[in-house]
């Protein structure tokens, strides 16, 4: 084990909590097989210890990358009453603009840094190891975040295309609400994101019945297209100017923000951002290209372009 820190991690309740009881889920043989040589393993390192604990939470496998598979523990109805630790996480889709001007990449098993030498220095001194197929170090182009970043450039991984393109239709709220959610990770890769999903958004309102016709499905076949298809984007270089185009319809209001980098104007950001507002559909076409949008009014307008 490393050595004992001046500090002991603690899961802090909420007041009046009661213990939570969970029963244990259904396992096939090879898993109980796997759970016991897991635990024998674990007890033997001292890692756990056994428990007379009020608290129960259930056991389950789940598949790892390299073919194994890794034990889990649901604590989902411990988290409901602990204390929760609050505090802001990073916009993912903002990481991967503070990668401007690398030219080489590397991750390490459980963080990213800059500065390799003192990483290996700390796990050295506090004698922790790492898994080395989990680690990439030097490369030109390197899988973060569900993006392939490389030298000043940025696009989807390529696993997740191939997943966008076995995805089948949605048959319930559930299977939209992931879809989506998945789109709108990626928006800023799509152009006309807001138009494509705004019939299969509507959809999110059916809490009763879920319904799925031909609009739904023919802007779903055009969301996975565009997605199979994305534009690779640079990484912004904020001192280089940016020119934005904003279009705008009845329905969505998009823009695309471009820098010029020497031979042409390439997209650093396609911000399409939702649907029009109640009000913002009844703008004429140059009210719309060129009027006062809060969601965009932080990038610099264009003069109208005729």
């Amino acid at each position: 084990l490393p050595p004992r820190r001046p500090e002991d991690h603690r899961i802090e309740l909420e007041p009046g909590a009661q213990p939570t009881v969970q029963r244990q889920f259904w396992l096939s043989q090879p898993e109980q097989e796997k759970l016991q040589q897991q635990l024998d393993y674990l007890l033997t390192k001292g890692f756990i210890r056994p428990s007379k604990s009020p608290y129960a939470a259930p056991i389950l496998f789940t598949p790892k990358k390299d073919g194994g598979f890794r034990m889990c523990i649901d604590y989902r109805a411990l988290n409901m009453i602990t204390i929760k630790s609050r505090y802001p996480i990073p916009r993912a889709g903002d990481l991967p603009d503070q990668l401007r001007g690398a030219k080489s990449f590397s991750k390490i098993d459980f963080y990213e840094y800059l500065d390799l030498d003192a990483v290996f220095t700390l796990l050295h001194k506090n004698r922790l190891i790492t898994k080395g197929f989990k680690c990439d170090f030097l490369k030109q182009e390197l899988e973060f975040l569900g993006h392939v970043v490389s030298t000043e450039r940025v696009k989807i991984d390529p696993k997740k295309i191939k997943t966008i393109q076995e995805w089948k239709p949605p048959t319930n709220l559930k299977e939209l609400q992931s879809f989506l959610g998945f789109v709108y990770y990626v928006r800023r890769f799509i152009p006309n994101m807001a138009g494509l999903s705004a019939p299969p958004t509507d959809r999110l309102k059916d809490h009763d019945c879920f319904l799925w016709g031909e609009k739904q499905q023919a802007a779903f076949d055009q969301l996975k297209i565009a997605l199979t298809l994305p534009p690779v984007l640079r990484i912004s270089d904020p001192d280089r100017p940016y020119e934005v185009i904003i279009d705008a319809s009845d329905i969505a209001i998009g823009a695309v923000l471009l820098q010029d980098f020497g031979d042409k104007l390439q997209p650093v950001a396609l911000r399409i951002t939702e649907a029009a507002r109640r009000g913002e559909n009844l703008y004429s076409p140059r009210q719309g290209n060129v009027g006062d949008h809060p969601r965009v009014q932080d990038l610099a307008v264009l003069p109208d372009r005729r």
